[in-house]
Order: structure tokens, then C-alpha cells, then sequence
């Protein structure tokens, strides 16, 4: 998918077995992320986080990261993902927001047929 954008957050710090832990993710990547946007053959490479002032943080090891893919007309993708090392590929499929319309032909009855008329009143405030 071309020119989509892609964002990176810390959600948690990871135990050995690629599982949020109790620990606290450290203050100084506390609202840090990593940006990109795909190139015409969907790739994309985030390698590091940078602060809330743009400082460069690198790309912290053994952490849950959120990533999420959006595109204007698809649905927003969001998955956890467990970093250890090294490079770690993502695979993303974007679905379009469209929603597919069916022509069955006449399925609505414009035919009058029985009607009725009625008069009365409804609740009033108050009452």
C-alpha cells in the first residue's frame, strides 16, 4: 500500500517471553514515537523514536511497540508488536472503507395497497 502512514509508540516494556511486563516504560520515552510513510511498493522502515522536543532516542529493545498504518479510504490497522533486536518484519494489509452495493433489481414495493388513517394524541409533558 503506497503512501500510507505508519506510527510507532511504546506501549511496554517486555519480559523474556515477548510479554508486557509490570515495569514502567522509562520517562524518557514516554510519548516518543517513530514515523514513516510507505514507498509506491508499501515499504517502510521506522529505526528509531524520536522525543516530544525531537530528540533521537534509537529504537529500544525488548518493548511492546503499537504500530499503526493509515490511509485515507482503508480501515486503520493497529497491531502490538514485541521488538527483541535486530530487524523485524511486519507484514500490513490494508481493507478499503467502501462498502460493496449489490443491484438485485425491484426489491421495494412502491404499490399503495391497504392503508389507514388514524387521529389521537400522544403523552404530554407533564402527564
Amino acid at each position: 500500500m503506497s503512501f500510507a502512514k505508519v506510527s510507532v509508540l511504546v506501549e511496554a516494556v517486555a519480559d523474556r517471553g515477548g510479554e508486557a511486563s509490570d515495569k514502567e516504560v522509562n520517562a524518557s520515552l514516554q510519548g516518543s514515537r517513530g514515523l514513516a510513510v510507505t514507498t509506491e511498493g508499501g515499504r517502510w522502515v521506522v529505526d528509531h523514536l524520536s522525543s516530544e522536543a525531537g530528540t533521537d532516542l534509537g529504537l529500544p529493545r525488548k518493548h511492546v511497540y503499537a504500530i499503526t498504518v493509515y490511509k485515507p479510504g482503508f480501515h486503520l490497522w493497529k497491531e502490538s508488536i514485541f521488538y527483541e533486536k535486530g530487524t523485524l518484519q511486519v507484514e500490513v494489509t490494508l481493507y478499503p472503507d467502501a462498502i460493496e452495493i449489490e443491484d438485485v433489481g425491484n426489491m421495494v414495493d412502491t404499490s399503495l395497497g391497504e392503508t389507514s388513517t388514524g387521529t389521537g394524541t400522544g403523552p404530554r409533558q407533564g402527564e
